[in-house]
Order: C-alpha cells, then structure tokens, then sequence
C-alpha cells in the first residue's frame, strides 16, 4: 500500500478452479498458518493476537457475472446488498480482534458499507475473538476480472485508512 492506495496486478495472481470447493477453502489456524488454495502461507499467531488486525481483503468480480443461486444452507446468511451497476465491484475486509478490543470499523472512502460480527469464546488455546468481516464498496471503479484474495502475512497491522468506532457489548 502506498499513499492509502492498493496496487493489485492482477496477472500475478495465483489461479485457482474452484469447481473443486475444496481448493477453493481457506482457513486460518490459531498457529499462524493459512491453508489457502493448497498453499501454507504464514502469519503471526492468532493465540498472541492483542489488537485488532486484518486477516485478510477480497476483491469481488462482479455479481452479474455469476449465475443467480437460489439455495439457501442452513449456515447461510443473507445480505441485502446490491452494487449501483458494473461501474463498482464488492469488496470485504476480514478483521480479527481479542473480543474486549474489537471495534467496529468504518471503511475510509466507502460510498456503501454493511459489517457482520462474530464473537468466538471457548477456544483452545485462543482468546476469546470477534471476526469482523466489512462489505464495502467506494466510488465508481474497473471491477476486478475475477475475484481476488488478499493476505497481510507475519505481523498484519490493521492499515492506515480505516476509522475506528468503539464497539460496546
């Protein structure tokens, strides 16, 4: 990131089919590994984690380049959402905080936000957490032409930009 501007170069991406879901999952271990894609990337430690971070960003392509799915799972959540037209592209931030330092965040320059929080406890050997995950999108902007996830590794601060609002529980 320079000057509060993301570069992405998009051809250097790493390709991924997803018509295999399992590729397709990501998850985080408590240890600092990301099994994403197949690949291990390294973070620091979730069970060390005293602020609140970024996990990770994803860059949507746009909806309209999807097929509608109309089955809803029973750990679905629906979000009414929907971008102006093909001139803005969805994006989420993914944020972990120690629950008693969460705070909501509020995305700098964002024309349309919605936030979901998930509080964890009772964890092994990890303290209590809340996951943030921010929807967004800002001013009119090229789509990506697929979608794009992004991660901070060994020691993620969370990024110059982003407003903080006190969460109260």
């Amino acid at each position: 990131m320079v000057g509060g501007k993301l570069s992405i170069a998009y051809d250097e991406g790493q390709e991924v089919d997803v018509s295999e879901h399992r590729k397709a999952k990501i998850s985080f271990h408590a240890s600092g590994h990301i099994n994403a894609t197949g690949e291990r990337l390294f973070r620091n430690s979730i069970r060390e984690l005293k602020e609140q971070q970024e996990l990770c960003r994803v860059l949507f392509q746009h909806p309209s380049h999807f097929q509608p799915d109309t089955t809803i799972g029973n750990r679905d959540i629906l979000l009414d959402y929907s971008l102006p037209d093909e001139d803005f592209f969805l994006q989420a931030i993914l944020f972990l905080s120690p629950i008693e330092k969460t705070k909501l965040i509020k995305i700098r320059g964002a024309v349309y936000q919605t936030t979901l929080m998930f509080p964890f406890s009772g964890l092994n050997g990890v303290p209590d957490l809340t996951l943030q995950v921010a929807f967004f999108h800002g001013n009119s902007s090229v789509s990506p032409p697929f979608t794009y996830i992004l991660f901070g590794t060994l020691g993620a601060p969370l990024p110059e930009g982003h407003s903080w609002i006190t969460a109260h529980h």
